[in-house]
């Protein structure tokens, strides 16, 4: 009789055990089942955002040739209204919805970049408060559109792409740059070779403005294009021709530009692959000598090949002063507070203010002082407007209370955040770029290096241009890439 109650009570025992075990299983299915629920989830997450970049990679060319025939129907009033960035604010709008959910589901960590960048988003909105004109704070001012919603828009850019997983979605990017780079240079190629009325009608005589509306901001593109394919011909592991003949392409696209400082980025860019690859990829360093050879080839024939041609062939009048070569030569008497020789050219330039007075302007030896002139400038409205800045696109504005002229940036990237932001602004601003110095140069994965080339150059040529709508996207998608790489050492191509 004990036997038998000890059996029943150990198949009680093995009863309640399985059943134990059967709901334990099924509490371990139902999690199983919500993780990958939210996995697939947050996979279509980022696979829209990764579609946000892509469209906003595409969408500023392609809409600039839209706007091109605006010019051809004498319409430069449709031309100037509909920009790309009413895109960009789409965009941006799409990747604060995803970015907010993400956060909301705790699929983000935030690091320090994260708070940067949040204090920077705070600094833009406490200076588009306090500025003057609340509308250009908003919007920007006509064909420039560096308001609050682009500023926003470019963090969010940088808070996507940094976030974004998998290696694979960042050489995607730099592909897409790359076959928007041969695009924007056989542009490039016909606006200058090609003798068309139509063309010439959207286009600088004897500088290519491609699909960024201006020569200077395709220069500042093919640098930071040129730099990509060198990186890539010499760390890829496969299409290494290709890439050694796009990195040559964009240099001459570069140099049909006609501006000069982008090819200092270059110069930057090529010096710190050079030491790079010496340090760390001695295996490497007779490929990164023979590109930087055939790239300085290549620059110099086309620095007096495309002049030639203007002037030999086809019988136009090219302004000296307009040319990489006069500009290299120009560079110290700018930096000493002297720009002779352009006379002419201002003359063609409506500066908003009397006949009178604009012909004492374009006489005046200050105005030649050209860059260090609008610093000076700058560094007023720094001082009246110190922690929070001007307001976004508000700078013409202040400047125009010091100098009876319309200058619509102060021609130096962090001068104008400055001015225009204000302390908070601008050092929020120079955090971000020194964490992602720092994360490159310690970095040693292939893709980050590539892109810290870039990066690197845009940096420092970032003290004698803008930031423009056609260009800094993809500055601060490369930037988002460095800050996202992994550090350890791998090939880009499996």
């Amino acid at each position: 009789m004990g036997f038998l109650l000890i059996i029943f009570f150990l198949n009680c025992i093995m009863l309640m055990g399985d059943n134990m075990g059967k709901k334990n299983s099924k509490k371990i299915q139902q999690q199983l089942e919500k993780k990958k629920k939210k996995e697939l989830k947050k996979s279509k997450i980022d696979k829209l955002n990764y579609a946000i970049i892509i469209f906003i990679m595409i969408i500023l060319p392609l809409w600039q040739i839209v706007r091109i025939q605006f010019i051809s129907l004498n319409r430069t009033d449709l031309y100037n209204d509909l920009h790309a960035g009413y895109f960009l604010w789409i965009a941006g709008a799409g990747l604060l919805i995803t970015y907010i959910i993400n956060l909301i589901k705790k699929r983000i960590k935030i690091d320090k970049v994260d708070l940067t960048i949040y204090f920077f988003i705070i600094s833009v909105i406490i200076s588009t408060i306090l500025a003057e004109d609340k509308n250009l704070a908003i919007f920007g001012i006509n064909d420039r559109y560096e308001g609050i919603l682009t500023l926003i828009s470019y963090a969010l850019i940088i808070l996507t792409v940094k976030s974004l997983p998998f290696k694979r979605r960042y050489l995607t990017f730099i592909n897409i740059l790359m076959i928007l780079g041969v695009v924007q240079s056989f542009t490039a190629i016909i606006q200058c070779f090609v003798r068309s009325n139509y063309i010439l009608k959207f286009s600088f005589s004897f500088m290519a403005n491609a699909l960024c509306g201006n020569p200077n901001y395709l220069g500042s593109y093919m640098m930071i294009e040129s730099l990509l394919a060198i990186g890539m011909y010499l760390f890829s592991e496969k299409y290494n021709k290709m890439y050694f003949g796009l990195a040559l392409l964009f240099v001459f696209s570069l140099i049909l530009a006609q501006s000069s400082s982008p090819l200092l980025g270059l110069a930057i860019g090529l010096l710190f692959l050079l030491i790079y690859v010496f340090i760390h990829y001695r295996d490497k360093f007779t490929k990164a000598l023979l590109i930087s050879f055939a790239s300085a080839i290549v620059a110099i024939i086309s620095i007096y090949g495309t002049i030639y041609i203007y002037t030999d062939v086809f019988k136009m009048p090219v302004y000296k002063n307009y040319t990489i070569k006069s500009d290299i030569t120009q560079l110290f008497s700018k930096m000493i507070g002297k720009d002779e020789g352009n006379e002419e050219y201002y003359k063609n330039i409506d500066f908003g203010v009397p006949d009178e007075l604009r012909d004492e302007l374009i006489t005046d030896q200050s105005f030649y002082s050209s860059r260090l002139y609008i610093w000076n400038v700058s560094s007023q409205i720094i001082k009246e407007h110190f922690f929070f800045g001007c307001g976004p696109d508000n700078f013409a504005l202040n400047f125009q209370k010091h100098e009876p002229m319309y200058i619509d940036r102060a021609h130096n990237v962090y001068i104008h955040i400055f001015a225009t932001l204000g302390l908070f602004g601008f050092v929020s601003y120079m955090l971000l770029i020194v964490f992602t110095l720092v994360k490159g140069i310690f970095s040693k994965n292939k893709i980050t290096i590539v892109c810290f080339t870039a990066f690197l150059a845009y940096i420092v040529h970032a003290f004698f241009t803008v930031n423009v709508i056609e260009v800094v996207p993809y500055f601060y998608i490369i930037l988002g890439i460095i800050l996202a790489s992994y550090d350890k050492d791998e090939k880009i191509y499996d």
